[in-house]
């Protein structure tokens, strides 16, 4: 009986370091997906086998194998094996796309599939966390909560971000102005103060969320695009700052995530913001003319993101498990 308990520790330590792999892969492919925008923004892409996609698939098929790893250990988790085998098979379907219609816009049917499939298993991933007991759980649901808030990005902004047309692109799809609009002034800030709420609700410390977010978005977009460094100090008062007074002050975090969230998702609020209200396409690397084009805006911006802080704070207060999925330990 001892030799059985040992051996079920011994598995389940291994399946947790398993899993802070598995975040660690999905965490690498979702900073590749991000830097493969800030690509096609800077160069002329001529194949579909370029660096960020490399980053991207080689993370993909890493996640496969830890997963394929953790289901020889635990057959009741094959989930965790065959989703990223899915993804796989959608990146192939990319592949196919772009050989039948060359170069695409960002809304196109794999890049959906692509962009639906992480949020799914990051959250699989924080379930399992949430649901051990033992050391590891709270670094694992940390990650994972911070690849969730990639993850629930990268589909909003595929919904929301527009490229202008060129010659290199034959399947071109843009959502309307004002599905822009309310992706950018509603659901952004709805996202920062759901990761937020379950943050707290699971007495995750939001700092280290939101350290993973702005490093993402820092090394992938900041860093790879020139013409957006400008943007890093703003990005750490759109994420980092709220953090730290939200553990200070839990109303405070609520007010700061709602009303600056244009820095949270820099710089690709910034674009989607100037397409929600005046209809013009601008590129990523025009981000510094954006930014100082959207300044009649920045009242409304920071207001209608207060309001939805204000608002989601006294819903979460009055009624504080309001959206929690209780978990079995």
């Amino acid at each position: 009986m001892f030799n059985n308990l040992v051996f079920f520790q011994s598995k389940d330590k291994i399946l947790n370091y398993l899993f802070l792999i598995l975040l660690i892969f999905l965490f690498s492919g979702m900073t590749g997906a991000y830097w493969d925008i800030t690509y096609h923004s800077l160069n002329e892409v001529d194949n579909f086998f370029q660096p960020a996609h490399l980053v991207i698939y080689s993370s993909l098929f890493l996640v496969f194998l830890t997963g394929l790893i953790i289901t020889i250990i635990s057959p009741k988790k094959f989930l965790f094996a065959l989703i990223p085998a899915c993804q796989l098979l959608s990146g192939y379907f990319d592949l196919l796309w772009h050989n039948n219609f060359g170069f695409d816009s960002f809304l196109s049917p794999p890049h959906i599939l692509l962009s639906f499939i992480p949020i799914f298993y990051s959250f699989m991933i924080f379930r399992y966390f949430q649901k051990s007991s033992n050391i590891y759980s709270k670094l694992g649901e940390t990650i994972a909560l911070g690849v969730l808030w990639l993850s629930m990005t990268f589909l909003l902004l595929m919904f929301s971000l527009v490229s202008t047309e060129s010659d290199d692109i034959s399947f071109y799809i843009i959502p309307p102005p004002f599905v822009s609009f309310i992706i950018s002034f509603i659901m952004m800030p709805i996202l920062s103060l759901l990761i937020v709420y379950y943050a707290s609700l699971n007495h995750i410390n939001l700092i280290y969320v939101a350290g993973l977010f702005a490093f993402s978005f820092t090394i992938s977009t900041i860093i790879a695009n020139p013409n957006v460094t400008f943007l890093f100090p703003f990005l750490l008062l759109g994420t980092i700052l709220p953090a730290f007074l939200y553990n200070k002050n839990k109303f405070v975090g609520f007010v700061l995530f709602g009303g600056l969230w244009i820095f949270a998702y820099v710089p690709y609020s910034f674009k989607i913001i100037l397409y929600s209200v005046t209809g013009v396409i601008v590129e990523l690397k025009y981000t510094l003319f954006i930014s100082h084009s959207l300044l009649p805006y920045y009242p409304l911006i920071i207001i209608s993101g207060i309001y939805v802080g204000v608002f989601a704070y006294y819903i979460t207060k009055n009624k504080p498990k309001l959206f929690h999925i209780k978990m079995s330990r």
